[in-house]
């Protein structure tokens, strides 16, 4: 496996970020990141992301190389957000930008309260549930005309009640999509 991931796209294209070497960091490739910011366009612009299972952290220093208000990248394992945060001094990444939480992914969810323009659902492949449990989450977190970026196996299927898929693609083994709230799901405050 590569021991960096190159930023796509941006004020940091082309820049190089290390990746840990950890077996569960499985970093989005680079034509999938092309096609994803294609579809996301403008809205990345000022938006408050969070990189669920950050692993690379490719999807949020994507966000923030295009202009996003602020990115949390939420990842349980030590090793990872050590190198996130070290990511983030590369970049020279203030605070008001960046906040790299060591967490599982799905109490952050529970326990944060601000609301969310775009979250990315990247966990590993063999963690279905998990997956599903994280959108299910979102249902009460993202705004109303907000975006949720979820990626899995092209084998696998995704529970997504609640969402409609408003963009979906494949490139290899991988599959993902632009999920949105139905228009029927009601937001709790």
């Amino acid at each position: 496996m590569r021991n960096f991931v190159r930023i796509v796209g941006g004020k940091w294209r082309s820049r190089r970020l290390q990746v840990p070497r950890v077996r569960t960091v499985r970093p989005t490739p680079d034509r999938v990141r092309e096609t994803v910011f294609n579809w996301l366009d403008y809205r990345v612009q000022g938006a408050r992301v969070v990189d669920l299972f950050a692993g690379s952290g490719a999807l949020g220093f994507e966000c923030l190389s295009r202009g996003a208000a602020h990115v949390t990248f939420v990842d349980i394992n030590r090793v990872v957000v050590e190198r996130l945060r070290g990511s983030c001094q590369q970049l020279d990444l203030e605070a008001e930008h960046a906040a790299v939480v060591r967490r599982d992914a799905l109490r952050w969810l529970v326990s944060e309260s601000s609301d969310l323009d775009i979250a990315f659902v990247d966990p590993p492949f063999d963690e279905a549930s998990t997956r599903d449990t994280a959108l299910a989450s979102l249902r009460n977190r993202i705004k109303p005309d907000g975006l949720v970026y979820v990626e899995y196996s092209k084998h696998d299927s995704i529970t997504h009640a609640g969402w409609e898929r408003w963009k979906t693609s494949e490139v290899g083994d991988v599959a993902f999509a632009l999920l949105r709230l139905t228009a029927d799901t009601e937001i709790s405050s």
